[in-house]
């Protein structure tokens, strides 16, 4: 078994060695929206809730307003020509506005509240290039992240969420340092706890969609 975990240590080791490996720094923003509570997420202790195709669509329709913005930092390692891997991690903001309705029921129509958050994020991509002309690339990007909200509603502090997601895109390389990326979050897992300062002992899991653009610069 040690042997075994050795070899595959190695391995990794010399992959990295042999990889092109680009350090960036970057900003991303776009539109985000939150899940409608619902009455089987929303408890006085540790919610967990995963998320289906049918609700990620019900966030597009009951959600409109809202933001993120962020700044990140990272690496992509290119084995190749064509096909690499990224990690990245960012700090940023999110507001957004939801109905207020009753618990289990589409908020339209409700009065709304805003929701303001502190974020942030981890993220881990596979890339590969389409097209990859020296100057000039073009591809696809899919992976997995996590996102920390600490949200603060009309500036108290309520509670925490932890949300995990499935991310793809688009991304163009011009000039060897300038990447442009159109991409998608897109919630599969939300866990979310109270603050000490959250006084009524009720909290929602709130997991959240993003579609958003980016720019990162290569050194």
């Amino acid at each position: 078994m040690k042997k075994k975990l050795l070899s595959l240590i190695l391995a990794s080791c010399a992959l990295v060695s042999v990889s092109q490996a680009r350090f960036f720094v970057g900003i991303e923003g776009g539109y985000t929206a939150l899940g409608i509570p619902d009455s089987n997420s929303t408890t006085d202790k540790m919610v967990f809730k995963t998320v289906s195709v049918g609700e990620i669509g019900d966030m597009f329709k009951n959600n409109p307003e809202g933001f993120l913005l962020n700044l990140t930092l990272g690496s992509e390692y290119f084995f190749g020509d064509y096909v690499g891997l990224r990690w990245d991690a960012g700090v940023g903001y999110s507001s957004v506005v939801i109905g207020l309705g009753d618990l289990g029921q589409n908020a339209k129509g409700f009065a709304k509240e805003k929701l303001g958050a502190l974020v942030s994020m981890a993220d881990l991509d596979l890339m590969v290039n389409l097209v990859n002309r020296g100057n000039f690339s073009f591809g696809v990007f899919g992976g997995v992240g996590a996102d920390y909200r600490y949200y603060f509603p009309n500036g108290e502090s309520k509670q925490h969420t932890l949300t995990f997601v499935g991310r793809a895109g688009v991304t163009t390389l011009i000039g060897q340092r300038n990447r442009f990326e159109i991409f998608a979050k897109l919630p599969f897992m939300d866990m979310a706890s109270a603050t000490k300062s959250n006084k009524e002992k009720t909290f929602a899991a709130l997991p959240a969609v993003t579609i958003g653009a980016g720019y990162k610069y290569l050194f």
